[in-house]
C-alpha cells in the first residue's frame, strides 16, 4: 500500500508523469525516491551549484592525512567502499566533521557505541518525556535494525540520552532517527540523533 490521500501508487505516477516529473516510472527503491538512481552526484551539485563537490582531507582518528574526499555529502557513516584511500587496514567513515570539510575513518571497531543522544523528541504514547525514564525500551537506528534493549535519561525538555544495555550499536549517525519501542513493539517515541 502506498496510499496518498485516497492516491494509490499506479495513480501517482500517472499524476507524476502528467506533470513532467522525470522519475515517473522510476523502480521501488530504498533509495531517495526523487532522484533517479545513480544521479545523487549530479542532483546535489545542480542543487548547490555544486558546492556539496567540494574535495576535503580525509583523516584518521590518530589526525593523520591520508587522502582527499570528492565532497561530505556523498559519504555516510559506517561506509567502508568508495573511499578511493590505500591502507594497511579496512577503514571505515566513523564521523563527518562538516565544519572543517573532513571525513574521519578509523577501523570498525570505533564504529561502536553504548549510547546516543537524541533531540526533537515525538511522543506516541506517553504526554510527558519524563514518562520515559525507567520504562523497558528498546531502540532502532535503522529500519531494518535489530531491537537494542536500553534506558532513557531525560538531559533537557526536549532532548533525552540513550543508554545501550546489552550490547553497543554500530555506525549511529547524527541526522537520523531513532524510535524507541515498547515490550509490546509498540512505537512510544521517536527523534533525531545529535551525538
Amino acid at each position: 500500500m502506498f496510499p496518498i490521500g485516497d492516491l494509490e501508487k499506479p495513480q501517482v505516477r500517472e499524476l507524476a508523469q502528467s506533470l513532467g516529473i522525470r522519475v515517473y516510472a522510476k523502480k521501488d527503491s530504498q533509495e531517495i525516491c526523487f532522484v533517479e538512481d545513480g544521479k545523487l552526484k549530479e542532483f546535489l551539485n545542480e542543487l548547490t551549484g555544486n558546492h556539496a563537490s567540494c574535495e576535503g582531507e580525509i583523516l584518521t582518528t590518530a589526525g593523520e592525512v591520508i587522502g582527499k574526499h570528492r565532497g561530505i555529502s556523498f559519504y555516510t557513516i559506517g561506509q567502508r567502499k568508495g573511499l578511493g584511500i590505500s591502507y594497511p587496514t579496512p577503514l571505515y567513515v566513523v564521523n563527518i566533521n562538516s565544519k572543517k570539510n573532513q571525513l574521519i575513518v578509523g577501523s570498525n571497531e570505533e564504529l561502536f557505541s553504548s549510547y546516543l543522544i537524541a533531540n526533537n523528541i515525538n511522543l506516541f504514547i506517553h504526554e510527558k518525556i519524563e514518562n520515559l525514564e525507567g520504562l523497558k525500551l528498546s531502540a532502532k537506528t535503522r529500519s531494518r535494525d535489530k531491537f537494542h534493549p536500553c534506558n532513557i535519561r531525560i538531559l533537557e525538555d526536549d532532548k533525552i540520552k540513550i543508554d545501550f544495555t546489552e550490547e553497543k550499536v554500530r555506525a549511529i549517525t547524527p541526522g537520523q532517527g531513532v524510535v524507541l519501542y515498547n515490550i509490546n513493539k509498540e512505537v512510544v517515541a521517536s527523534g533525531f540523533i545529535v551525538k
